[in-house]
């Protein structure tokens, strides 16, 4: 792929995963609650799980 290890591309990978996840519910959010923007919160609960990725 790019040389690096496995265990790069998988973490890569699933903080890839978490970011489109957070922006996906940041967006309905936005479009649902009459343009309310929930970023704080969205991204609050993305950092707890940047600590087991490494």
């Amino acid at each position: 792929m790019s040389g690096l290890p496995p265990s790069d591309v998988r973490r890569t990978a699933v903080l890839t995963v978490l970011t489109v996840i957070a922006g996906a519910v940041d967006a309905v959010s936005f479009l649902t609650l009459g343009k309310v923007f929930c970023a704080l919160v969205t991204g609050n609960a993305l950092f707890p799980s940047f600590a087991p990725a490494g």
